[in-house]
């Protein structure tokens, strides 16, 4: 059996098949904020660098645009973010309840920083989920994960995360620039 399958069923075994889309609807509301300002920032900054840039530079533009455009975007929409990692992290009891709850329970616990305290949100979160009550640090998780798993433990995962984010950006960026045409030929 694949791991991700083994994953999964001790996921329902202890919380339950509902537990499988805990942080989900936190996921989608993300995702408009996240993509609404990331494209709106990309064609900005695009348009900002075509007029500062010399001609044939269009990858290093496409490069920068893009770049900027997806720190905008993670920068605005971290605290959905923060908010789906907490829901689906939680394991024993229910600490979390809501997206509105989470994020006001986050503000009261750790003030309105806490809501960009991210630092490796999921990384640090799944090794202090391991390791309650030690504190957290990237030193400590980055030396925890080089032990247990070498280089090659960075990258626990990424293949199924590919499955997800390859299709979903091909999709997205397809539709967008359709859509764009679209409009423009209206």
């Amino acid at each position: 059996m694949r791991p991700c399958c083994c994953v999964k069923l001790k996921v329902v075994r202890r919380e339950g098949v509902a537990a499988l889309w805990k942080g989900n609807l936190a996921t989608i509301l993300h995702r408009l904020p996240y993509s609404s300002i990331n494209f709106y920032t990309y064609e900005h900054a695009n348009k900002f660098l075509v007029q500062r840039l010399p001609p044939g530079t269009d990858f290093a533009r496409t490069m920068a645009a893009g770049g900027l455009a997806g720190l905008v975007a993670c920068s605005a929409a971290y605290p959905l973010d923060l908010v789906r990692t907490r829901l689906a992290v939680q394991t024993q009891g229910h600490y979390y309840h809501g997206i509105l709850p989470t994020l006001q329970r986050i503000v009261a616990d750790e003030g309105a920083v806490g809501l960009y305290r991210g630092l490796g949100a999921t990384l640090l979160q799944v090794y202090g989920r391991q390791h309650q009550g030690e504190p957290v640090s990237y030193s400590r998780v980055i030396r925890q994960v080089q032990q247990q798993g070498g280089l090659k433990g960075f990258y626990t995962g990424i293949l199924p995360e590919y499955c997800k984010v390859v299709p979903g950006v091909a999709i997205a960026f397809c539709t967008y620039e359709q859509l764009k045409k679209w409009l423009q030929a209206q």
